[in-house]
């Protein structure tokens, strides 16, 4: 009986340790951030990739707005803070592409 729970416990650690390993080692999906989601003064970008990438961050053109782009050397993570002060009501796109990576998410500018 003793030798039952030893081996019962042995298959449940070397179980917990392989799920442990899979999940240390499973790639990380790239993210994009944007913060304040409803802004008037600043834009924060947030991006994590799952390897070290050059980037190029797009803000397309509107009606009202010249386009935005900004290009970042190789790096795994990337953060820019954009002052959006000077662009009119509405809602705007952040576009990140890079090498296997594309990225969409979008922001509001609402005045008080």
């Amino acid at each position: 009986m003793y030798m039952k729970r030893i081996l019962l416990l042995s298959l449940l650690l070397i179980a917990h340790m392989a799920s442990y390993t899979q999940e240390q080692d499973a790639p990380k999906a790239p993210t994009l951030k944007l913060y304040p989601k409803t802004t008037d003064k600043s834009l924060n970008i947030y991006i994590e990739l799952a390897d070290v990438t050059d980037v190029v961050i797009n803000m397309p053109a509107t009606a009202l707005t010249n386009p935005g782009r900004w290009e970042m050397n190789a790096r795994s993570s990337y953060q820019k803070s954009l002052d959006v002060s000077n662009l009119p009501e509405g809602t705007y796109l952040i576009k990140v592409d890079g090498n296997n990576v594309s990225l969409v998410d979008s922001f509001t500018i609402k005045r008080h």
